[in-house]
């Protein structure tokens, strides 16, 4: 939800940019944005994190359902496999009522 003084912000910032003939847009960009983040933290900090999509979510099935004594050297496997591709920042392996893996 947007506030007044949010609002009022984004006009004054919407003006500057505009006065800004002359100079690149590179740098009208670069300047507003600045503004804005010194501004406005309160905003910046409700944006959504890059880890917080669900672009970034690996599910992966048909794993071996093992105990809690091999449960680890699965964790390894599929940390090393998949962390090829980035920061694995969660991890989450359902078990079951006698402590296995669901696979």
């Amino acid at each position: 939800m947007m506030y007044q003084h949010q609002i009022l912000l984004m006009m004054i910032l919407d003006r500057i940019y505009l006065m800004m003939v002359d100079i690149s847009i590179f740098i009208k960009i670069s300047f507003v944005l600045f503004l804005f983040l010194v501004l406005c933290p309160e905003i910046v900090a409700e944006r959504p994190q890059e880890h917080e999509g669900l672009n970034n979510v690996i599910v992966v099935d048909n794993l071996p359902k093992v105990d809690q004594v091999k449960l680890e050297k699965l964790k390894a496997v599929i940390s090393k496999v998949y962390s090829k591709f980035g920061v694995c920042r969660n991890e989450y392996y359902p078990l079951d009522e006698e402590g296995k893996t669901k696979g």
